[in-house]
């Protein structure tokens, strides 16, 4: 009888978890991974650090930590807030950028987490290289973009095929439909004479199978696009291609084929100024 009755007051429980904000917030520590970055004074140039969020306590808490930026920085995110259970450390990654022309100099990226914990980033903003590469301040545009391949990843300086898909890179959003371009507004018009392709190329994904096969390089002369040289049936990471010497304002990659039939994608675009 007497099991029954607790049985049937067990029964009428409610069992419910201690509040997650119980342990105390102001004790959470933020940090990152670096103290300074360097940056390109470029509109698709970036910069990254990676921010840390740290629960030091015995209890879980949802926590958030703050950022914060000085002058013309651009922030990927200024609030990372997430569940932290007890001696968690939450990895954040958080890209810099900054427009074409801003003012070499240190600013500073300020992390806060409550009352009791901050950390700094300094973010030093250099010159563009002087290399030739006008893409590099080019103005880039597209025909369409599948996820979150942004058009700024195929002139933003990172020619790497393993940070594709998660710092650099675009792909078309048509699979199986042709044709995709990208195109480069320049900053003002340049005589050009050479074009260097990286398309995806690594390790998991070669370009033999994954790569783009054909495209047009074309420049913008007399209201119109004219071609001024062609790839086909590339399996390469990188090519590159040369032409006479042409004085244009734009550039654009017209692209007609993939090596698996399926999207358009580019890690990378270089357009060389002659001289």
């Amino acid at each position: 009888m007497l099991l029954s009755i607790m049985m049937l007051v067990l029964g009428s429980l409610v069992i419910t978890a201690p509040p997650a904000a119980a342990a105390p917030v102001d004790r959470l520590q933020v940090s990152a991974d670096l103290e300074s970055v360097d940056l390109a004074a470029l509109d698709c140039a970036t910069a990254r650090f990676t921010l840390r969020l740290h629960n030091p306590t015995r209890e879980a808490v949802y926590g958030d930590a703050w950022l914060a930026e000085d002058g013309p920085l651009q922030l990927s995110r200024k609030l990372v807030s997430s569940y932290l259970p007890a001696g968690f450390t939450l990895e954040a990654p958080i890209t810099v950028t900054v427009p074409y022309g801003t003012t070499p100099a240190s600013y500073p990226v300020r992390l806060t987490a409550g009352s009791s914990s901050s950390a700094e980033v300094s973010v030093d903003v250099v010159p563009p290289p002087d290399n030739g590469n006008v893409a590099l301040s080019a103005t880039p545009e597209m025909s369409s973009r599948h996820g979150r391949f942004s058009v700024c990843g195929t002139n933003d300086g990172d020619t790497d095929s393993s940070h594709w898909a998660t710092f650099t890179g675009w792909n078309d959003a048509t699979s199986r439909a042709w044709p995709d371009w990208v195109s480069y507004q320049l900053v003002e018009p340049a005589e050009i004479d050479r074009v260097v392709l990286y398309t995806l190329d690594s390790a998991a994904e070669p370009a033999s199978r994954y790569g783009l096969s054909d495209w047009d390089v074309q420049v913008w002369r007399d209201g119109d696009w004219a071609t001024v040289a062609e790839v086909r049936g590339n399996k390469l990471g990188m090519v590159t291609t040369t032409f006479p010497a042409v004085t244009t304002s734009a550039v654009r990659i017209l692209c007609w084929g993939n090596n698996n039939g399926d999207y358009s994608r580019i890690v990378e675009t270089e357009i060389y100024a002659t001289g």
